[in-house]
Parts: C-alpha cells; sequence; structure tokens
C-alpha cells in the first residue's frame, strides 16, 4: 500500500502525548487526549467519534486501539483523508476485510489508497463498493474491472449470487454467460437499466439464452425501445420476434421492413403485419406468404 505504516505504540506518559497537552485547548480536548492514549478499550471508545484531529492521530498510533473501533472510525464520513491512509497502511490491519472495505467505501479516502487495496478486497466486498455512488469515478472502475478479471474464474454458484449484487456495468459483464439462473438474477437485478439492455443488445458477446430471456421477460419484454432492437437483432427467436410486431407502430414496422439489418426471415412477418394494417410496402426479393 502506498504510505509508510506509522508504528504502533504505548503511550502512556509518552512525549507525544505530553506534547499535545502542553498545546493550548480547552480542558475537554485536554481530556479526550488523555483518553486516546488510555491502554482501556472503554476510554478509546469515548473518542472514536471526535471531531479533533489531535485526538485521531493520537488514538490511532494507540496499540490498544482494536479491529472493531478502527472499523468505526473507517465509517465517518467527516473522517481526514490523512487518517484513513493511516488506517489502511497499518500492519495491524492489512488482513481486515472490514477495515479495508470500510477504508474503501469512505469517500474521504484518496484515489490512489483505495486502488491499491483492491486486490485484498473479496469479491462481495468489491460488488458492494461499485454499488457505492459516493466513492470517485476513477475509483468505482477499476473496482469493475477488477470484478471483471475476476468473473471467469468463479464457481457458478459466485457468478449467480454476484447476478443479483453487483452493479449495471458487471451485469452487463454476466449476461455473456449460458447459465440461465446467472441470466434471470441479472434480469431482475434493480442496477440494470434499458440502456444497459440496450449494449447488451447490440454487443456480439451477449449470450444467446440472455437474448432471449430478455425478450420473454416480464418486465423488459414490454419495453417498446427494447422490442424495436429485439426485432433487428438477429440471435431473437423468429418465435419472439412474431410476436412483437402487432404491437409496433406502423411507421416503426415500415422502418424496420426496410431496414437491411433486420434478419431476412423476419421480412415476411412484418409485410403481413403492414398488410392488416392496409399498409402496401413493395415486396422484397424472396417470398412473402
Amino acid at each position: 500500500m502506498p504510505g509508510e505504516t506509522i508504528p504502533c505504540i504505548s503511550l502512556q506518559g509518552s512525549s507525544i502525548v505530553q506534547r499535545f497537552l502542553k498545546k493550548k485547548g480547552s480542558r475537554t480536548m485536554r481530556n479526550e487526549i488523555k483518553l486516546a492514549s488510555s491502554d482501556k478499550p472503554e476510554d478509546l471508545m469515548k473518542v472514536i467519534y471526535s471531531t479533533s484531529a489531535d485526538v485521531l492521530s493520537i488514538l490511532i498510533l494507540n496499540r490498544n486501539l482494536t479491529e472493531d473501533m478502527a472499523i468505526a472510525m473507517a465509517g465517518r464520513r467527516d473522517l481526514a483523508s490523512e487518517i484513513l491512509t493511516t488506517l489502511a497502511n497499518d500492519k495491524r490491519w492489512r488482513d481486515s476485510h472490514g477495515l479495508l472495505s470500510a477504508v474503501c467505501n469512505n469517500p474521504k479516502t484518496p484515489s490512489r489508497v483505495a486502488i491499491a487495496m483492491l486486490k485484498k478486497l473479496r469479491i462481495f466486498d468489491l460488488a458492494d463498493l461499485a454499488r457505492n455512488h459516493h466513492i470517485a469515478g476513477n475509483v468505482k472502475k477499476k473496482v469493475e474491472l477488477e470484478i471483471v478479471e475476476r468473473i471467469p474464474s468463479l464457481p457458478p454458484g459466485i457468478k449467480k449470487t454476484l447476478a443479483r449484487r453487483g452493479s449495471g456495468n458487471i451485469v452487463l459483464r454476466l449476461l455473456q454467460e449460458d447459465n440461465d439462473d446467472t441470466i434471470r438474477n441479472c434480469l431482475d437485478n434493480p442496477q440494470l437499466t434499458e440502456a444497459h439492455l440496450h449494449k447488451a443488445m447490440y454487443s456480439p458477446l451477449t449470450s444467446l439464452p440472455a437474448i432471449n430471456m430478455i425478450a420473454t421477460h416480464p418486465k423488459w419484454s414490454l419495453r417498446y425501445p427494447l422490442r424495436y432492437a429485439l426485432i433487428r437483432n438477429n440471435r431473437t427467436l423468429l418465435q419472439n420476434t412474431v410476436g412483437f410486431l402487432a404491437g409496433m407502430k406502423s411507421t416503426d414496422l415500415k422502418d424496420l421492413y426496410n431496414d437491411p439489418t433486420v434478419p431476412k426471415g423476419t421480412k415476411p412477418y412484418i409485410y403481413n403485419e403492414l398488410l392488416k394494417r392496409g399498409i402496401e410496402e413493395k415486396p422484397l426479393s424472396g417470398n412473402i406468404e
């Protein structure tokens, strides 16, 4: 991790504490400094939410500071970035998933510090972090890249769960999977938007099962723009495509009929739908039934 690890020490009567006590300050401040240097956990608990930078600077050096206390501190949104960096670099917490996750989720943590810690986070800690709207954009992108890199090696059960908990971009990647349960969880994920599915629809990496589960999904199959995209997609099963035609606007049907990207096998059905509405289009080459 970036930066140097500051060693934790015994603070009772230390020169560091004495130096802080000699500084001008209120009686309350001096009392908090004494509490922060105590070897009693109950004293330390009283100052983990202190607003004094001096008190917190002493507290994080105290070797009696516990992991739970450190996690509580890291969760504070008013904590200075310097304190968060020190917590992140402390050798006592290098294997603490709770502390690392709390530091990464704090928007006050410097991006370089958070990014350096991502490799140590577990997959679901990363998934939760990717949904955090308060972290910096560059951190979120790195988080999603880290998850995407791990997906191929994940067991099927983990992928299914990740499909429920992942951010929209992670779900977009999981739609490349062939597993029906994973795809179903993706489509039911509240982070998924119509815009994500538009990307999926036009990506050659999206799996065939995913395309056709979108076409039959009780929510997404009702979205008009997605229906339009599904009709244009040459991997949508014909039976699904035909079911959409009666609900399409006549102007859109005419555009689809003349769109060279629409599968040839779909064109006769579009032609017949237009004829039912009394709209004649010039027959294209091939048989129109």
